[in-house]
């Protein structure tokens, strides 16, 4: 079989680039490494850069030739290929050639470990990001005394706790969250989400606008998802 049969064999549709989404194609992508179809708002976007440009330690800036890079934004120009972020679709899309098949071209890929590492950074800067518009928005309360006005209000829609709250507070929260049937959460660490309110440290938080909360929850849960996934992998 030549290469370039292979490469074309069973390749998963590119986008059409950015102008291409705002003229309106349909809502589903399909990921270079597992074939599956899914909501975009759910998958990482991927562009080919030159070597000089690699944001990559495994592929030097001095190599000749193409690799691929996160399109963080969505916004690249160029035509762009869709990856779940799972390991098992970081697995196919190196491993097995999805990339190099989707954009139909040979290329220097980064290393599994890279890739996954890069993807852990994204996610986590998309949980980042709906903290940032929400507090914009006036949609936050934090700490115990406005948290709990909040719910007792019937506010909140997302009871936000620091990954570091103690397991004892952990159980008081989450019980109050569920007899008021309200989304809770572990966030980031609680000098991490201090940081982002601008104070030293907040264990609690109150989420009380949509589509915020709906957001916020979406991508704690798709962060958690694949950093689980990827530590129960290394376990094994």
């Amino acid at each position: 079989m030549r290469a370039e049969d292979e490469i074309d064999e069973e390749a998963a549709p590119l986008d059409d680039g950015p102008a291409a989404r705002r003229r309106g194609e349909p809502p589903t992508r399909t990921c270079v490494g597992t074939r599956q179809t899914g909501d975009p708002d759910g998958m990482l976007r991927l562009v080919v850069v030159p070597c000089a440009m690699s944001p990559w330690t495994s592929v030097p800036r001095e190599s000749e030739g193409e690799t691929v890079a996160l399109d963080v934004r969505r916004k690249a120009p160029g035509r762009g290929a869709w990856l779940t972020p799972m390991p098992q679709a970081v697995h196919g899309a190196l491993r097995r050639g999805g990339l190099q098949r989707a954009f139909k071209r040979a290329l220097r890929l980064p290393s599994e470990g890279e890739l996954l590492t890069a993807i852990d950074r994204q996610l986590r800067g998309d949980v980042v990001e709906a903290i940032h518009l929400a507090r914009r928005a006036g949609a936050l309360r934090s700490g115990e005394g406005p948290t709990s006005q909040s719910m007792k209000e019937g506010a909140c829609r997302l009871l936000l706790v620091a990954d570091d709250i103690s397991e004892g507070n952990h159980r008081k929260y989450a019980i109050n969250a569920e007899r008021k049937a309200i989304a809770f959460r572990k966030g980031l660490s609680g000098v991490e989400m201090g940081k982002l309110l601008g104070m030293p440290l907040c264990m609690l938080l109150s989420v009380e606008a949509e589509p915020f909360a709906a957001r916020l929850q979406q991508r704690l849960d798709r962060w958690r998802a694949f950093h689980s996934a990827v530590a129960a992998e290394q376990a094994t």
